[in-house]
């Protein structure tokens, strides 16, 4: 007995062609950053490093701060300022 396979419905290959669209701009720089040469991909690393450990980070000791630590904090919309949309109290 052989099985047919149904057509996919319109629906679901929609849904993979808006997946597949969502991640171009992904895999561009993706493509970018490995064809980066290699001393302009170490500054950028340094960069990172040293944006994970300045501001509100000072106090971090650089050999224990962890890659996804320093991906963490270069992400943070507050730039790891906790006090951000608060506000803030001054004296007249």
């Amino acid at each position: 007995m052989s099985r047919t396979t149904e057509p996919t419905p319109l629906r679901v290959r929609l849904s993979l062609l808006r997946y597949d669209l969502h991640k171009v701009p992904q895999r561009v720089a993706m493509k970018v950053a490995w064809a980066l040469p290699k001393q302009v991909a170490y500054w950028a690393a340094i960069r990172v490093m040293a944006h994970a450990t300045t501001g509100s980070y000072s106090n971090q000791v650089v050999p224990d701060l962890t890659a996804l630590q320093a991906l963490d904090r270069w992400d943070d919309p507050t730039g790891g300022d906790r006090r951000v949309g608060q506000r803030v109290e001054v004296a007249r």
